[in-house]
């Protein structure tokens, strides 16, 4: 199903949104937006949709998107069971909510060096992301301006923060790294494109000004992937992207993102996503 876009307003009363629900459970609504997202469950559980990444959610879930990335958080209906209301607490802001260039400035390097990770989605663990979590809990009874800096003190602990997990492919965010390696982003964005067709290592290679093999150690210092990992992950992508959208037939999405047979295109499939391309696509239809 195609992702729907969402408006964000702040009332006018506010330079960003911040909001709290408590709900019997989370409905499927597979969106996106050009604002980051900052979400924490408090109590909760059920499956987390970030781009062409799925996984179960719990309490205490703290995670940070970044603009445009299709997203939701599901909780099925309990079926019986008694209700534990599901409660979330989210932030949402445009980069420039304090004013173009902020992020830009020598002190908030590490906070912007955040916002560019989250282009995939970040997973926040350990003390230092529930120490966030009790804080964003708390924004609810601060006043604007205590809230206003409050969000600055939580996106440098999330900047500090070494327990994280990024969460969708890169075909889901196509923002690349910038830079000391700027003929890697040429060669990454050159792929984007062209991840669907055959590429070689000494095409890429040629486009980067350097010999194959000094290219393919290049390439895998800058992206910590090897030059064919890479490709089959954008393949990946584009195929769950396809498999969410699209009614047409597997077969079909595999040859079309650069697959050349479907027994490969299901095992490669399987290890990247931990389910066949048949179970990723029915984890979709809760919203048909």
């Amino acid at each position: 199903m195609k992702a729907l876009y969402e408006h964000i307003s702040t009332g006018g009363q506010a330079s960003f949104a911040f909001r709290t629900f408590s709900i019997r459970q989370f409905p499927f609504k597979w969106h996106f937006h050009p604002e980051y997202e900052l979400t924490l469950i408090p109590t909760g559980r059920g499956k987390r949709f970030v781009g062409d990444h799925i996984d179960d959610f719990a309490s205490g879930d703290l995670v940070l998107l970044g603009p445009n990335l299709p997203h939701t958080w599901y909780s099925p209906a309990a079926k019986g069971r008694k209700y534990t209301m599901q409660k979330s607490v989210v932030i949402q802001f445009l980069q420039a909510f304090m004013g173009e260039g902020f992020f830009q400035r020598p002190e908030m390097s590490d906070i912007l060096r955040l916002l560019n990770r989250s282009a995939q989605g970040q997973q926040f663990f350990g003390p230092a992301a529930r120490s966030v979590g009790e804080r964003m809990v708390e924004m609810k009874r601060l006043q604007p301006v205590a809230r206003f800096a409050a969000l600055i003190e939580i996106l440098h602990s999330l900047s500090q923060c070494r327990s994280y997990k990024m969460l969708a492919s890169k075909q889901y965010a196509p923002s690349l790294r910038t830079g000391e390696h700027r003929r890697i982003d040429k060669v990454c964005a050159y792929l984007n494109d062209r991840c669907a067709y055959p590429v070689a290592v000494e095409d890429a290679a040629k486009l980067a000004c350097l010999s194959p093999s000094a290219f393919s150690r290049l390439f895998h210092r800058t992206t910590g992937k090897t030059f064919s990992a890479y490709v089959n992950e954008l393949r990946i992508g584009a195929a769950c992207q396809s498999l969410a959208d699209t009614d047409q037939r597997i077969c079909d999405v595999a040859f079309q993102v650069g697959f050349e047979n479907l027994s490969n295109f299901n095992r490669r499939f399987l290890k990247a996503k931990k389910m066949t391309p048949r179970d990723y696509r029915r984890h979709f239809r809760p919203a048909v």
